[in-house]
């Protein structure tokens, strides 16, 4: 890897994209266990706060923020992903659904999040991740199977 070989924001978008990803399998695993197996989302969530910790601190590296200053926004990922998976632990639908939703979360937060610590955050930008996001859970939503 050579910065200067790479076009300005094509890693962070490359590394956004793999988060988000492995957000959506991992939380998929967590819902699923606790589906398949009986187990209380409460013993699965802990290790899967340390992943959301590790992406959301590969996300402060990759777009060159200082930790120091900004370990709030690890804890406020950390944070919102507890509170987003726990509360949608409660919908009545498939995990794979509970798993795109707070997907689509994890997404807008860690995305506007970063552009804010950036200060690149214009109206244009929150239109556009409010739209995403709106779409998606609408489509998710409407498509679902529900128990």
């Amino acid at each position: 890897y050579r910065r200067e070989s790479y076009q300005e924001r094509s890693l962070w978008h490359t590394t956004s994209t793999m988060n988000t990803v492995t957000f959506f399998f991992a939380v998929s695993m967590v819902y699923a266990t606790s589906y398949f197996l009986d187990i209380p989302i409460v013993y699965t969530i802990v290790p899967f706060l340390f992943l959301v910790c590790g992406l959301s601190a590969q996300t402060l590296f990759i777009h060159e923020c200082s930790f120091r200053e900004h370990r709030f926004f690890l804890v406020m990922m950390v944070t919102t992903a507890f509170c987003v998976v726990l509360s949608l632990a409660w919908l009545p639908s498939n995990y794979y659904v509970n798993a795109a939703l707070a997907t689509v979360f994890y997404y807008v937060y860690a995305n506007v999040g970063i552009l804010a610590l950036r200060k690149e955050l214009t109206k244009k930008e929150i239109r556009t991740y409010s739209v995403i996001a709106l779409a998606v859970v609408i489509l998710v939503v409407a498509t679902a199977q529900w128990r």
